[in-house]
């Protein structure tokens, strides 16, 4: 178990805390050690103290701005600990120290409630996954679940509900994260799933209704078309491999709702703000530092299409990929037994490459399921005057990897 000193820390703290307590309320204050006792006790509640903020951080429930607020909670734990044990004792022969005892607890009250509201004013079970998208890993659960789910109706009544169809198993509990086309993330839990209007513990390529913990200050707007997902999508550093989930969960519903303007508003946005994996052939293999690509001066790179027939007629698409479990659709990349090259590229490098050659792009042409893009659409996204504004002009700036990575 990772930070295992942290579980040592508490365990320890809480013994000296008791034991400290209880040997002063036994000795009622009267015996030589009360000194020592006291100092065990405020010990042991150090190391609570510590064990609690250490924990804290990898939550990330606490930061910097909320410090002050925990340690005057911690500093009036500590009067009214006090304050009960020595009222406690002393209620016996004095009966006003009753109230004094009654003011401890509200005093406890008090705190509680600065705690609740200034320390941690966040739901801890979303905040879990925070810890989560800190690990190097692909999944944010242990079995390596690959599942996405596109919403495509949200039930507002007492709590939020989302439907959708999941692709992969999906369980309630499991930690989650929901992307909006607008490239935020969510974590989210999965608090209950139904199919068909009857609750169930598992769902596996079906229709679901789900309820999720997690969405508070979330607009219900944006859930319209935004993707659950067990894949944590990669960052923006250029990388070798990739993980798209966002766009790989909308390619799952893109022939079902690519006539509804709101749709494709959305996926061309992410469309365009997109990375791909895509199998390249090179002489020299790159470096990797620090996540970032290098290639030598005289490496040559060659890009992979794939024909498909497209109104009768063959023509050469390129091939892109949201992710390697994609990629390994194409079997004969693979019958050497050796990985592939591949390269993450960006979709204005994606285009560059399609006009050298190719009559359109391909989303993942060996399934799951594939997303064809004629070269006319594509020309109709890349002449809008938003998407010119921000990225420029086809051909400009040159390749995103051969700009930013060669050594």
């Amino acid at each position: 178990m990772k930070n295992k000193w942290i579980v040592y820390v508490n365990m320890i703290g809480m013994g000296l805390a008791v034991y400290g307590g209880l040997m002063l309320l036994l000795t009622g204050y009267r015996s030589a050690a009360t000194m020592a006792y006291a100092l065990i006790t405020l010990l042991g509640v150090g190391c609570l103290v510590v064990s609690f903020y250490k924990q804290c951080a990898i939550l990330g429930a606490i930061d910097a701005k909320k410090l002050p607020h925990a340690y005057i909670f911690w500093a009036m734990m500590l009067v009214c600990i006090y304050f009960a044990m020595n009222n406690f004792v002393n209620s016996v022969n004095d009966p006003s120290a009753l109230y004094r005892n009654l003011l401890s607890m509200v005093l406890v009250m008090v705190a509680l409630v600065i705690f609740q509201k200034k320390v941690v004013p966040i739901d801890l079970k979303a905040t879990r996954i925070e810890n989560v998208l800190k690990r190097e890993t692909v999944y944010t659960n242990k079995e390596n679940r690959r599942y996405t789910l596109m919403i495509t109706n949200v039930i507002q009544d007492e709590q939020v509900h989302v439907e959708g169809i999941v692709h992969g198993e999906i369980k309630v509990g499991d930690l989650a994260v929901l992307l909006f086309s607008d490239g935020n993330t969510k974590r989210v839990r999965i608090a209950s799933v139904s199919k068909g209007g009857i609750t169930a513990a598992t769902a596996k390529d079906e229709s679901v209704q789900l309820s999720l913990d997690g969405l508070k200050n979330v607009n219900t707007d944006d859930l319209h078309f935004a993707v659950i997902s067990s894949i944590l999508p990669t960052d923006d550093k250029p990388a070798i491999n990739v993980e798209n989930p966002l766009l790989y969960g909308m390619t799952y519903e893109y022939a079902r709702y690519s006539r509804e303007h709101e749709f494709m508003t959305r996926f061309i946005r992410v469309l365009t703000h997109s990375r791909f994996t895509v199998p390249v052939m090179m002489e020299h293999a790159p470096s990797v530092i620090n996540g970032k690509v290098g290639f030598s001066q005289d490496t040559k790179i060659g890009f992979m299409g794939v024909n498909r027939s497209d109104s009768g007629k063959e023509v050469r698409t390129f091939a892109l990929f949201t992710d390697m479990e994609a990629l390994k659709g194409w079997k004969q990349l693979f019958r050497s037994g050796k990985q592939p090259s591949t390269l993450g590229i960006t979709f204005q490098d994606a285009v560059n490459i399609m006009w050298k050659g190719h009559q359109g792009l391909v989303i993942n042409p060996f399934g799951p399921v594939f997303v064809y893009l004629p070269s006319e659409l594509i020309d109709v996204i890349t002449k809008q005057d938003a998407y010119r504004k921000e990225f420029g002009n086809p051909g400009e700036g040159g390749m995103s990897f051969d700009r930013n990575n060669k050594q």
